[in-house]
């Protein structure tokens, strides 16, 4: 074999070489897609209703749902859809969501998995790790599509050494910021905040009052 003929076989060698890798280190889009739309559920017991247009599966005892990157244990979970889409969940829930570092705990929550959109009636409480938020609150709608949470009823938020409460919270995690509303109050530390409307940037943790405001800063009260 000659030196150019030996040139061109190594050269093909190492286009294989680096198709292969790549093909290994970069899910296609196609497994992307898969890996949205996986659905996996089990119980300690399972009834299954295949009837067109009255699809049900009840899991009771250890339930739990995974659905893409969300994970859903309870005592109770009703899954109904042609396709599983919805799924009523009862008693002991906690929610898991790797890919935003969110965790959940509530007694009641309705999950659109279509829609990607979770609501919770009654008292919840929210971890998000990845903006280093607690939420409290008595309702809470989740899209996981938009990125915005909705939080009402006695809601309370902590982020450090913020402390956060009013009757209505929105929070865009694309925009890092959460908008109180309903007699809002924020305190940083030794200071205390109102107005009409307060937003948070949980990156900056910048406070932006509208509306009649009062501030208590450092001692000093201010209008």
């Amino acid at each position: 074999m000659n030196n150019l003929a030996k040139k061109s076989l190594w050269a093909v060698f190492l286009i294989f070489l680096s198709i292969t890798l790549i093909s290994q280190e970069a899910p296609t889009k196609e497994e992307e897609e898969t890996e949205k739309e996986k659905f996996e559920f089990s119980g300690d017991s399972t009834s299954i209703n295949l009837k067109e247009g009255q699809e049900k599966t009840t899991l009771r005892g250890n339930a739990r749902i995974i659905s893409g990157s969300t994970e859903i244990k309870a005592d109770i979970i009703e899954i109904t859809g042609q396709k599983f889409e919805y799924a009523e969940c009862k008693n002991n829930i906690t929610v898991t969501n790797r890919d935003k570092g969110l965790f959940i705990k509530c007694n009641q929550l309705n999950f659109d998995r279509k829609k990607n959109i979770s609501t919770i009636v009654g008292f919840v409480e929210m971890i998000d790790k990845e903006n280093n938020l607690i939420v409290r609150g008595n309702y809470l709608q989740d899209d996981g599509e938009a990125d915005i949470t909705i939080i009402q009823i006695g809601v309370r938020i902590i982020k450090d050494d913020i402390i956060c409460r009013s009757e209505f919270a929105r929070f865009n995690r694309e925009t890092k910021e959460l908008e109180l509303t309903g007699s809002p109050f924020v305190k940083k530390g030794n200071d205390e905040y109102r107005a009409k409307r307060i937003i948070l940037n949980t990156e900056t943790d910048e406070i932006r009052l509208e509306g009649k405001a009062s501030a208590k800063v450092s001692g000093s009260e201010e209008e």
